[in-house]
């Protein structure tokens, strides 16, 4: 697990290779909490990757909602100059008719022309007006669709890096959780238990072999002085 860990981290992976190597019971029991610790961490990680995939979405979903707004702005717009340019084609009609009665009717008519000639150039004016609403709701439209495609890439950068540390968070809790488990080990596998047992063994060789030593010694001394006495009080113990 240590191997497929050092590709996505490796402070964790060293860290499972050193609680391998423990063969103490309680040490190993700190390097299970470390573990622990080290996944609720990763957890969160994982959580604040989910809030910010979860706020692009909401920030792309708004983007939509204001371009959609726009593009009906803009069809209002076009019906409402449809509408302008068939009022300007009735009034050419008025026009050309009070230019028929002009013709045929003198001062009447010619009145009638004026009439027609005064609707025709409110009909510009009015046609004017609406061409300019509708040049602004379009120059409106074509900034609200740059602002969503701004958004739009960001909130994909923004849900490209969400997902990405997703799945990488997603992978990790895989591995440890595939990894992680109990090892249980016996006082005779522990270092201190069997260091002191050896050096309770080599301390009852020491009791065996220092008293015989110091016997040894102790009869070599006596053997000495008896000897040194034999010789140098030979007359006296001869006579005794």
């Amino acid at each position: 697990m240590a191997e497929r860990l050092e590709e996505t981290n490796p402070e964790l992976a060293q860290m499972l290779k050193s609680a391998s190597n423990l063969t103490a019971q309680g040490m190993a029991a700190d390097a299970i909490v470390e573990v622990d610790q080290l996944l609720d961490q990763y957890e969160a990680e994982l959580a604040v990757a989910e809030e910010q995939y979860k706020a692009g979405k909401l920030e792309y979903d708004s983007s939509y909602a204001q371009w959609e707004s726009a593009d009906a702005q803009l069809k209002s717009a076009n019906a409402q100059l449809t509408a302008a340019r068939k009022q300007l084609e009735d009034a050419e009609k008025q026009l050309a008719a009070y230019k028929e009665k002009i013709q045929s009717s003198g001062n009447e008519l010619q009145f009638g022309a004026i009439q027609a000639q005064t609707e025709y150039m409110t009909a510009q004016a009015t046609l004017a007006l609406k061409m300019t609403q509708y040049q602004n709701i379009k120059d409106t439209i074509a900034a609200a669709e740059k602002r969503f495609e701004e958004a739009e890439n960001e909130a994909n950068q923004k849900l490209g890096v969400a997902r990405t540390e997703y799945q990488k968070g997603m992978s990790l809790l895989e591995n440890i959780q595939d990894g992680v488990g109990w090892i249980v080990y016996t006082r005779d596998d522990s270092p201190g238990y069997t260091g002191y047992g050896q050096a309770a063994s080599n301390m009852v060789r020491l009791a065996y072999i220092f008293p015989t030593f110091f016997f040894i010694v102790s009869t070599m001394v006596c053997l000495t002085t008896l000897t040194r006495m034999v010789e140098e009080e030979r007359t006296q113990l001869g006579t005794l």
